[in-house]
């Protein structure tokens, strides 16, 4: 799946992801509330290579609005990450060891 991140305004960006079969989505999110939070989401599971979090589960087809809020019905997959993992991986192991940044 390829994510890709843009800036509309100050508070705001864009989340455009392609899904393996070449299914897209986009989104228009505050930036101060997710960004950081998702980009974290991104670099624990991937580092966990867990795939029920909110990125793995993009990946398998399951649409924005059906993952955003605390009652969904992924809730307990999608908290894994945020009430178990985060904890346990430094912010900078994570991101220094997961995300590789090309020119």
């Amino acid at each position: 799946m390829k994510i890709e991140i843009r800036k509309k305004t100050n508070h705001q960006c864009a989340y455009l992801i392609t899904r393996n079969d070449h299914s897209t989505e986009q989104i228009t999110v505050e930036t101060k509330t997710y960004l950081l939070h998702d980009i974290c989401h991104f670099a624990v599971e991937k580092k966990l290579k867990y795939e029920k979090g909110f990125w793995g589960m993009q990946a398998q087809g399951y649409r924005f609005n059906r993952l955003f809020g605390k009652d969904n019905p992924q809730s307990n997959e999608l908290r894994f990450i945020e009430l178990r993992s985060c904890y346990n991986l430094s912010i900078q192991d994570i991101l220094l060891n997961t995300i590789s940044i090309k020119p």
